[in-house]
């Protein structure tokens, strides 16, 4: 599993070298026409755009990670309560 991991993070990262080398076009951003504006290369906009897609994902997995824990504690209890009342009668 671990090369298979590997080969696709290599993989990723060759396509992110290629796409840099091939797309070097400034292009500017504005924001509310002329209060906001930002040239930037063509291939750092893609790839901060994903990273930050990446990062709200993490975050948003972090989220439903957290609280399927706090669901699963709960449920924990919950049998462990049940446990005793049967061992009890």
């Amino acid at each position: 599993m671990n090369l298979i991991k590997t080969l696709f993070i290599t993989l990723l990262f060759i396509l992110a070298i290629t796409f840099s080398t091939q797309n070097l076009n400034l292009v500017t951003i504005n924001y509310f026409s002329e209060s906001w504006k930002l040239t930037i290369p063509l291939y750092l906009l893609v790839l901060v755009s994903v990273l930050i897609g990446i990062i709200l994902a993490g975050i948003g997995l972090l989220v439903d990670s957290i609280k399927f824990r706090k669901v699963l504690k709960e449920k924990e209890s919950i049998i462990r309560e049940l446990k005793k009342k049967i061992a009890e009668s």
